[in-house]
């Protein structure tokens, strides 16, 4: 019966404390809106950078020159990419949160890639704490994510950073030691509880804020006026699926 009756109706038909509530659709609007802003800055500033980078003015060793305009161009299109996906009406805003996630990890593998490579070409050392750390702490307050989905996603990008480096030293790109992979876990490590923590307060809130503004069969989608004797609210019927 649960896998033939949806969710919402479920709840519907047993409207307690304990029923599950989904995200308001304001708030669910709303962090599309702060994806497509975030995606924006993303590709501002791997433009900065790319047109930093081919102005030649910081002197580096050609392969390092390759690996940074690889990653910048790499980077700007998966943000562009973003960009497009969440202005896009078409598609539903959990689609564009979706797609937020995927692009998170793409970007971290880019990053634990691209990264230790041309720092160890510069430097000799294989750099363990790199943008990975602040993408997973951002995107788990920017994308409210079931708890648990928050955590695969976020532990994914945290995985990354010594895959990287596994790769780049297997095919005898760096020399990674020890110590280096144990850097890289710890510092993944303390974002991915970060990102936990919040993720998992923002998407409770969220359901508080779901059950709060659902009576009876009715959820409260948003307010249109009010006046001396109350409130009008337009409202979704749980049961039937309509206002």
């Amino acid at each position: 019966m649960r896998r033939l009756i949806p969710a919402r109706w479920l709840d519907a038909l047993r409207p307690d404390d304990t029923a599950r509530q989904e995200l308001p659709g304001d708030l669910v609007r709303e962090s599309r809106r702060r994806v497509r802003v975030a995606a924006a800055i993303g590709a501002a500033a791997y433009a900065v950078f790319l047109a930093f980078e081919s102005s030649g003015v910081v002197e580096s060793t050609p392969l390092e020159h390759r690996i940074d305009l690889i990653h910048d161009i790499v980077g700007l299109g998966l943000c562009a990419l973003l960009l497009l996906v969440a202005s896009h009406r078409a598609l539903s805003d959990r689609s564009v949160l979706v797609a937020a996630l995927v692009v998170e990890v793409l970007l971290s593998l880019l990053i634990s890639l691209a990264v230790p490579w041309a720092t160890f070409v510069r430097t000799g050392h294989a750099q363990a704490l790199t943008w990975v750390v602040p993408i997973i702490i951002l995107f788990a307050v920017l994308v409210p994510a079931p708890p648990r989905t928050a955590l695969v996603v976020s532990s994914l990008c945290a995985l990354t950073m010594p895959f990287g480096l596994a790769v780049l030293a297997a095919s005898g790109r760096i020399v990674a030691p020890v110590p280096e992979y144990l850097a890289s876990l710890l510092t993944v490590a303390i974002a991915v509880g970060i990102a936990s923590v919040a993720s998992r307060t923002i998407y409770r809130a969220g359901r508080q804020i779901a059950a709060a503004r659902t009576i009876g069969s009715y959820e409260l989608l948003e307010r249109l006026g009010e006046g001396g004797m109350g409130e009008v609210w337009k409202a979704r019927h749980l049961l039937l699926a309509r206002a």
